[in-house]
């Protein structure tokens, strides 16, 4: 086992593409799919579901740490997790302690919020936490999130993600597309089986 402890400032967001196993076959996930973005001719599936990752170790080909997220109808939440290249892409992001820090102050800040159902059906998310800042910056106070705001809201909070990137909460692909410029593509490999309603 080798600990990250020379990487400890490096977060990633992990991010579940539409054809992804993991996903369970759902009107919401299809519809997820179809209101994406376009891909641009690089990718032919679009990215439906987003969390932000705080590696700590790898073993083989397995890579640990606390994820931070939030799926459909459930609370947000950081709890340990380990990834999986099978079924998730990964960009990694450098960042200063202090942004490693600041983000994750912010993720707790938000554990046991709800699910913004009001964002997430609005035509073109008019109704989301994406508005809900200050100066640019997310408010610490425990808000409702759906996947792609919580974790570009937590992104913005630490600098890491730039208030002109203004539509990248509003679906996990155009969160993956926004972070682009400030990431680069990563791996991990084990998963958790089970099908996410997302």
């Amino acid at each position: 086992m080798r600990c990250m402890n020379g990487e400890k400032n490096k977060l990633m967001v992990c991010f579940l593409p539409s054809s992804s196993e993991l996903l369970e076959k759902s009107v919401l996930n299809t519809l997820a799919a179809k209101l994406a973005p376009s891909t641009g001719a690089n990718r032919s599936e679009p990215m439906v579901h987003a969390e932000l990752f705080f590696p700590k170790y790898e073993m083989g080909d397995v890579v640990g740490g606390d994820s931070c997220g939030i799926h459909y109808g459930g609370k947000v939440f950081v709890s340990p997790k380990t990834f999986s290249r099978k079924n998730w892409v990964f960009r990694s992001i450098s960042c200063t302690p202090e942004q490693y820090k600041s983000t994750m102050d912010f993720c707790q800040s938000q554990v046991g919020g709800g699910f913004n159902y009001l964002g997430y059906y609005a035509p073109c998310n008019l109704f989301n936490n994406g508005g809900n800042t200050q100066n640019g910056m997310a408010l610490d106070n425990m808000q409702s999130w759906y996947c792609s705001e919580l974790t570009a809201a937590a992104l913005r909070h630490s600098n890491i993600l730039s208030p002109s990137a203004s539509d990248a909460h509003k679906h996990p692909e155009s969160l993956y597309q926004a972070i682009m410029d400030v990431s680069y593509a990563d791996s991990a490999r084990k998963f958790t089986p089970g099908a996410l309603q997302l």
